[in-house]
């Protein structure tokens, strides 16, 4: 049947099945072609004339007096498409915001994994110096005291002092250089260049 599109429209009228399938008959093929060429898919091209033609359906009783319903068709087509790139790039944005925040928190906690385990290994490695080594060791680094500071409270030169730590620091290097993990260590290293 090959009725002009007022014809074809007042058909949609009075009897609206058949006008459907006459108009849709019509102009399915070439929506199809043009959707084809805005979108990534077929079956995304498919989606968006079948939402078309859905349109049309939904909007058949107020869909009068058209001399060509082409315009009609392509514009809400054209629609279509534009929705469908915003709600993609919406899409896309979401996802790769997630995925940020999972790296984010898989960052943070390798991070931690690796403070943690550097913090065992500095605790086994202050152990294997000597009790006096030790106790210097941790009064500069955990109290925070000065050489100078140390020497007066273990009655000790402050050159005796300045010579253990300087022979702690080496040996607790020494023992996490050789038992720390290259992954720790690249963590560690990347989050030092992070808070420069």
């Amino acid at each position: 049947m090959n009725l002009s599109d007022q014809n074809a429209l007042e058909l949609l009228q009075q009897d609206p099945v058949k006008g459907f399938k006459v108009l849709f008959n019509k102009y399915w093929e070439m929506l199809f072609a043009i959707a084809v060429t805005k979108v990534a898919s077929r079956e995304e091209a498919r989606d968006l004339v079948q939402e078309v033609f859905l349109s049309l359906w939904t909007s058949r009783e107020s869909i009068r007096n058209e001399e060509s319903l082409f315009p009609w068709l392509s514009t809400s087509l054209r629609n279509r498409v534009y929705n469908h790139y915003a709600k993609n790039k919406t899409r896309q944005q979401f996802i790769r915001d997630m995925e940020g925040r999972f790296l984010d928190a898989a960052n943070n906690v390798a991070e931690e994994l690796a403070s943690k385990e550097l913090k065992q290994l500095i605790e086994e490695a202050i152990a294997q110096l000597s009790p006096k080594m030790q106790l210097v060791f941790r009064l500069s680094k955990e109290q925070q005291l000065t050489p100078t500071e140390i020497a007066r409270n273990l009655s000790l030169s402050v050159q005796t002092v300045k010579n253990q730590l300087y022979r702690a620091n080496d040996q607790v290097k020494e023992y996490i250089a050789a038992r720390i993990e290259p992954s720790i260590l690249v963590i560690i290293l990347l989050t030092m260049l992070e808070k420069k």
